[in-house]
This record gives C-alpha cells, structure tokens and sequence, in this order.
C-alpha cells in the first residue's frame, strides 16, 4: 500500500469551531478507523486577532482545535491498530509569561512570545489530561 491509499489531507481553516467540525463530519462519513491525528498547526503573529468566532486565534489554532478534533475522532481512533494522536502544535516552548497573557483569552497589552509560550504550556496541559482520561485507551498520544 503507498503512501496515496495510507495518508489523507484535508485542508481547513482550523481556527474556526465550524471548520473543525466539517473535518470531524468528513472523516466520520469516510473513514470506519483512523489509524493517526496529525497536527502541525500554528502560526505567530505580531497582534492580537480573534476569530469570527470570538476565540484568540494562537488559542483557536495551537489548542482547541486539536482538543476538539481530538476527542471528536477518538472512537474512530480506537479501531486502528495502534492509534497515534500527534500534537506538534505550538509545543516546546518556554520563556517568561508575565505581563499580558491571561488564560485563553491572551489578553491585552498582546505580547507575541508570551502568548506563544502560554499556548505551548496549554498544549502541554492538554496533553497531560488527554492521557490521563484514556491511558488505558489503545490511543497513544505524542506532543513534540
């Protein structure tokens, strides 16, 4: 089997909630298992921008979605052989988050590292309770 039969891509626009459930929506209608959940999601901005859905789009892009979709896919993911979820979204950084980030709302003055670093800790956070929720599960999850 190559590549063409074993990888799908679906473009969306994965900082809005109505995208990420299209993709669910689409890969239920499609697919009976789901062997991995690959996300490579994230981009840096120089200002805050929300989405027309309200959200902070570091937040949106680098966490929610791949929460979302996550937990959405799941029981199509406990079918596969050995299910992966991996998450190389905005993870693996550090730095200083004092002075304007606040929760997921990434509050004003916007400061760009300190935003990025608070959505990689958030990732990391997910991470953790992804696995702790279904560590007996067949999935596995990985973060970069």
């Amino acid at each position: 089997m190559g590549a063409a039969e074993c990888a799908v891509y679906i473009q969306a626009n994965l900082n809005l909630i109505k995208e990420n459930q299209r993709i669910i929506d689409e890969v239920k209608g499609r697919f009976d298992a789901l062997g991995a959940l690959l996300f490579f999601t994230t981009k840096h901005r120089k200002m805050r921008t929300q989405t027309t859905e309200g959200f902070e789009v570091t937040f949106a892009l680098d966490n929610l979605s791949w929460f979302i979709l996550s937990y959405s896919l799941k029981e199509r993911l406990e079918k596969a052989g050995n299910p992966i979820v991996l998450n190389v979204c905005g993870t693996g950084m550090n730095g200083d988050v004092n002075g304007g980030v606040s929760g997921a709302g990434y509050s004003t003055p916007y400061r760009p590292y300190s935003t990025q670093t608070v959505s990689s800790i958030e990732s990391l956070i997910y991470t953790l309770f992804f696995f702790c929720k279904h560590r007996f599960s067949r999935t596995s999850y990985a973060t970069k």
